[in-house]
């Protein structure tokens, strides 16, 4: 839909006044004072009551801004709102918008007045986690740890047994133990066990929403297995199975990315003593993989949502789960390639 612009003291959108001039003017020289921590606009067009950002629901996916009209919505391209409301890229509104598109990546719906998201701020994620993966991350380095310094390897298969592992008089020990060892090696000075304990529970503290990355991930691998299972299902409709492959086949590439991503992380556990060494580039890197995956896994939780009630037998909803699921890998991972003639 196209943009007005600013006329007779009023903000139009679609035809509609969606916001009015303010009675008193901007001090700009105080606003440029203040550090970018918050989406706010100076521009009238942002006060529009319910504008939000998101990215639009068709296949372009391109960020837009919203702007309930009644019944209906005002969407309105980034590019086009800044071409009818003049406003420049290097402006304080023309960074915010910048700062919008890239956070975008990172959640779903932004307001103005709201705060910027923390992975543009400071590395810190913007989403929350649970208590079980807390405790999922300090027991995945708790075990890298004590599997080093006494060289035997510890299995943990659930939240259960870490939580149990944690617990465990001997593995506390160990990890005590480990502490001078640590400290020795990195050479860390008077406050070395200090130091050491703050490490561990940094590490700690950031692999904790990487777990909680991979419970998520966990969801759309059952996604991918309750499909497999529908082959079998399916196997006397040719139709409905070639869906079913189809989608398989288009899921394996971007899962598999996802895979590689976790990869790295698990990669970089096996070298204990460098976890510490170099801790604050294994955090930046433990932060950019976050961010990665994140990113990848937030396209999905559409469909994790979808999936989460299908019951495993031929009914109507699991067809229009698995159609669904083929149409958003189509969007996004079908490749094509233009055919010449030859010359």
């Amino acid at each position: 839909m196209p943009a007005d612009s600013e006329s007779a003291g009023a903000i139009k959108l679609c035809g509609v006044v969606i916001a009015t001039a303010r009675s008193d003017p901007i001090n700009a020289d105080a606003k440029a004072r203040l550090r970018l921590t918050r989406f706010d606009f100076r521009h009238k067009v942002f006060t529009a009551t319910g504008g939000y950002f998101a990215l639009s629901q068709d296949d372009q996916r391109e960020p837009v801004f919203i702007v309930p009209l009644g019944e209906s919505s005002g969407v309105v391209p980034l590019h086009k709102l800044c071409d009818a409301f003049d406003i420049l890229p290097y402006s304080h509104d023309g960074k915010l918008l910048d700062l919008v598109i890239e956070s975008l990546k990172y959640i779903k719906v932004i307001r103005p007045g709201e705060t910027i998201p923390g992975e543009l701020l400071d590395g810190t994620a913007s989403w929350a986690i649970e208590d079980r993966h807390r405790i999922m991350g300090m027991g995945r380095i708790t075990l890298c740890v004590v599997s080093w310094v006494s060289g035997e390897q510890f299995e943990v298969h659930n939240e259960d047994d870490m939580e149990c592992f944690l617990r465990n008089p001997d593995v506390k020990a160990r990890v005590l133990e480990a502490m001078p060892a640590l400290a020795t090696i990195l050479e860390l000075g008077q406050h070395r066990i200090e130091l050491v304990q703050a490490r561990l529970d940094g590490l700690g503290h950031e692999l904790s929403y990487i777990e909680a990355l991979r419970e998520e991930f966990g969801k759309v691998r059952a996604m991918q297995e309750k499909m497999v299972t529908f082959q079998a299902i399916y196997r006397r409709d040719r139709n409905t199975l070639d869906e079913i492959s189809q989608t398989l086949r288009l899921m394996a590439k971007p899962l598999a990315e996802i895979d590689r991503l976790f990869g790295q992380v698990d990669f970089q556990m096996a070298d204990v003593p460098s976890l510490f060494r170099v801790y604050d580039a294994q955090v930046d890197l433990f932060r950019t993989l976050r961010d990665q995956i994140h990113v990848k896994l937030l396209e999905w939780e559409h469909l994790i949502d979808v999936w989460a009630d299908v019951p495993v037998e031929c009914c109507s909803q699991a067809i229009n789960a698995m159609r669904e699921t083929y149409r958003f890998l189509a969007q996004r991972y079908v490749t094509t390639k233009v055919w010449q003639r030859n010359s």
